[in-house]
């Protein structure tokens, strides 16, 4: 499980097999499923920045 900083806040990644990449920031929620990292990663950085952001 990778782990990614941005913006001061951990970003983890997790591949399941069959279903895709997730994500989950500062080890909360997973969210996804994603067909690559790089898209889950992006997503994760989108969530961060937007003003709505919560768990």
């Amino acid at each position: 499980m990778p782990i990614e900083s941005y913006q001061n806040r951990e970003i983890e990644t997790s591949w399941e097999p069959g279903k895709g990449w997730y994500y989950r920031l500062d080890s909360g929620k997973w969210w996804g499923a994603f067909d690559s990292e790089e898209e889950a990663i992006a997503e994760a950085e989108h969530r961060i920045d937007s003003e709505d952001y919560q768990e």
